[in-house]
């Protein structure tokens, strides 16, 4: 099997190329966190952080419910300066946004969604390590930054799906809290059958 530079294989890197829809690109994504291929465009590694080993199947349900995640992190408690906030982003239809932010309403969760074009939005710290603020949510990728990350991974009718989604943050504001935003996200996927 031919891999690049990163481990990840050649073979897996065309099935994303033939993706043409939020559908084919979820599946995709449900398979890299599952481990049953190694390769995902704009992440320059063989299979996700750690971190994310206790997450995998809620985050692969999420992807086969319809929202094509591009990031998660697991809320870890802030002490001494370094913590993180739970959360996750994504693209989806506006139907899975709507669906989402269903799931979500009544809970702590903060859902900011942004529609196709829109590129406005505010920054909310979501990881700090040692007092300084290291990861950000708030603002959507606009087309310039889609192509710039995934038109060499993706077919023209893929790319075309991620730049006509809606962009979603999903961020429990509670430093540490690591189950509110993952047993919300189950319900969201059992919903969508």
């Amino acid at each position: 099997m031919t891999v690049d530079e990163f481990g990840r294989s050649e073979k897996h890197r065309v099935l994303w190329r033939e993706a043409t829809s939020l559908r084919d690109l979820g599946e995709l994504m449900a398979q890299w966190l599952e481990g049953k291929i190694t390769y995902q465009p704009a992440y320059y590694a063989r299979a996700a952080e750690d971190e994310t080993d206790g997450l995998v199947d809620v985050l692969a349900e999420v992807n086969r419910a319809g929202l094509v995640t591009t990031f998660s992190q697991p809320g870890v408690p802030l002490v001494a300066g370094s913590g993180q906030r739970a959360s996750i982003d994504g693209f989806g239809t506006q139907d899975t946004i709507d669906r989402l932010q269903a799931a979500t309403l009544g809970t702590d969760l903060v859902v900011i969604a942004f529609a196709p074009d829109c590129e406005s939005g505010g920054q909310v710290v979501v990881t700090a390590i040692n007092g300084h603020e290291c990861t950000w949510l708030g603002l959507p990728l606009d087309a310039v930054d889609i192509d710039d990350y995934y038109q060499d991974d993706l077919s023209h009718p893929g790319l075309d799906a991620m730049r006509s989604a809606w962009q979603v943050n999903v961020i429990d504001p509670v430093w540490g809290r690591d189950d509110l935003l993952w047993d919300t996200l189950r319900k969201f996927s059992a919903a969508a059958g």
